[in-house]
Parts: C-alpha cells; sequence; structure tokens
C-alpha cells in the first residue's frame, strides 16, 4: 500500500508539512528554489542628477518639435486624428515627467525645467497652427504655468 502513494506525500524528516507542492513548503520556509542564498540584493541605481533629467528631456522634446515640423498641414487632418493626438500625448507626457523634478531650490535646474517647458509649449502653439486652430494655446498656457511653479 505505502507503494502507490507518490513520493511527495511520504513523510520526509526534513519537512515540517505534508503538502503535493513541495515548492509551497520552501516558500514558507523563507526559501525559494530560484533564489540564491548567498547573493547581496541588488543596490538601486544612484539617482540621476536633476539638470541630466531635464537635460535629456529637452533632447526627447527636440525630436517632437522636428516630427511637428514634418506633420502634415492640411484641412484634412483634425485634433482627433491619431498622428495628431499621439504628438499631443507624448508632449503631455514630457510635461508631467518635468513636473515630478524636484528643484532642490537649485535656480539651474529651474531655469532649465522652465526653458524645456517653453519649447514644449512651441511645439504644441505648432500642432495646434498645423490645423489652423488657436484654441488650445488658452489651454496650455495655464498648464505650463502650473508646471512652473
Amino acid at each position: 500500500m505505502s507503494d502507490k502513494v507518490p513520493q511527495e506525500l511520504k513523510p520526509n524528516p526534513g519537512r515540517t508539512r505534508l503538502s503535493p507542492f513541495p515548492e509551497e513548503d520552501e516558500e514558507e520556509q523563507g526559501m525559494n528554489c530560484n533564489e540564491n542564498p548567498t547573493a547581496a540584493p541588488p543596490a538601486p541605481p544612484p539617482p540621476a542628477d536633476p539638470l541630466q533629467k531635464i537635460e535629456s528631456i529637452t533632447s526627447e522634446v527636440i525630436q517632437l518639435l522636428v516630427e511637428v515640423h514634418k506633420f502634415p498641414s492640411s484641412s484634412g487632418t483634425s485634433r482627433t486624428s491619431k498622428p495628431f493626438i499621439v504628438l499631443e500625448e507624448k508632449f503631455t507626457q514630457k510635461l508631467i515627467t518635468l513636473d515630478s523634478i524636484e528643484s532642490g531650490g537649485r535656480e539651474d535646474v529651474r531655469r532649465a525645467r522652465k526653458e524645456c517647458i517653453q519649447l514644449i509649449q512651441e511645439g504644441l502653439d505648432g500642432l495646434e497652427a498645423k490645423l489652423g486652430s488657436s484654441s488650445s494655446s488658452q489651454r496650455w498656457s495655464s498648464a505650463s504655468a502650473c508646471a512652473m511653479i
């Protein structure tokens, strides 16, 4: 009769609990088969300098400005067209990312962030100009003012 009992259900002096899933037992004991008990947890990467983050975002915004320059200006393009929405969303994401960067009281960081926000505003205005609409310049001016604070 003991020959018919699966091996994982047979009593094992090293295990404190009987389970058909031995990996659960190991996790309960704080050890996972995939973990190396001697390896130290990886150190988190050092935080990047806020000015470097802003410079990186600025270079991405410049690439977006090139896309705006290439954006077709035609009466067939609208605010609901996918290319327009995608570009507008990319600019918005850059604003959100800039907003999350703390200046730490550094004037150079504030100035760089303000300049990048102005570039984003120019891109959004240029995108709107391709459609022949100025309605969004009022909408975005308040967003830019909030981001500069």
